[in-house]
């Protein structure tokens, strides 16, 4: 017994015709997306105020150039880092300081300390969303932290270069990346609705579509074209043009 297996094809070449012919279909959820985007990211974001101090590490043990030591205070980047943001009693000894209520794990999330171009210098930086705050909580690290290093004998020292000011105008926001991400996201919607639309349509679109689907098992007798030559402009006006010659297919 002989089993039929029934197969559907789909044309990828005809599919990007017809998004291409329908591209508004992808554009107005775009938009639409890409505007709810913009305003859902202004209503809920919170500027945040940046606050930047600078200190320089010494490492070395005399005062003249010691490359050695450059070296050595570059490498101690990473450490003070580490003293920093790890060790809890550094963080709650500013938060003990400065008398405001941030936690711990606030306080870490709020500071970022890293190396100034491969320097001995140390950038601290602290986000928060009162300037003031951020501002205080940086100086207040830059303070702390000398003393923090000398008690775990470290063989540097550390010194104050630029104390943190407070910041006037907040971070910029990645708004315009929420908007792109919207829009994309709109599109690709839409993309998938028309196509899903276009994979659904089971009428009869073309006489090579029927050829296509159903081949020689079901073969074409006539088509019946538009007797209105307005609507040669139409769905089937080449077929009007085709069979009002007089030229019949059976």
């Amino acid at each position: 017994m002989k089993e039929t297996v029934d197969t559907y094809e789909f044309d990828l070449l005809h599919l990007g015709k017809v998004l291409l012919k329908k591209f508004w279909a992808l554009l107005l959820p775009g938009v639409l997306c890409a505007a709810l985007m913009f305003g859902y990211s202004q209503l809920t974001s919170t500027p945040v105020y940046e606050a930047k101090g600078v200190m320089y590490i010494n490492a070395s043990t005399s005062s003249s150039i010691d490359i050695n030591g450059l070296n050595t205070a570059r490498d101690l980047v990473s450490t003070y880092s580490y003293l920093v943001k790890n060790a809890r009693g550094t963080l709650e000894e500013v938060a003990e300081k400065t008398g405001l209520s941030y936690s711990y794990s606030q306080l870490r999330s709020m500071v970022t300390v890293a190396g100034g171009n491969d320097t001995e210098f140390l950038e601290i930086t602290v986000r928060c969303a009162d300037p003031e705050d951020a501002c205080l909580i940086a100086n207040t690290i830059m303070d702390v932290l000398p003393g923090r290093a000398a008690a775990t004998n470290l063989n540097s020292t550390i010194h104050l270069t630029d104390s943190a000011r407070v910041p006037e105008t907040p971070v910029p926001t990645n708004v315009m990346q929420k908007v792109v991400l919207g829009f994309v996201i709109g599109a690709l919607l839409g993309a998938v609705l028309v196509v899903l639309k276009e994979l659904l349509d089971d009428t009869i679109q073309t006489e090579d579509w029927l050829r296509q689907t159903f081949g020689e098992e079901l073969p074409l007798l006539s088509v019946v074209p538009s007797a209105e030559r307005s609507h040669r402009t139409g769905r089937f006006g080449s077929y009007y043009d085709h069979y009002s010659s007089g030229t019949t297919q059976s």
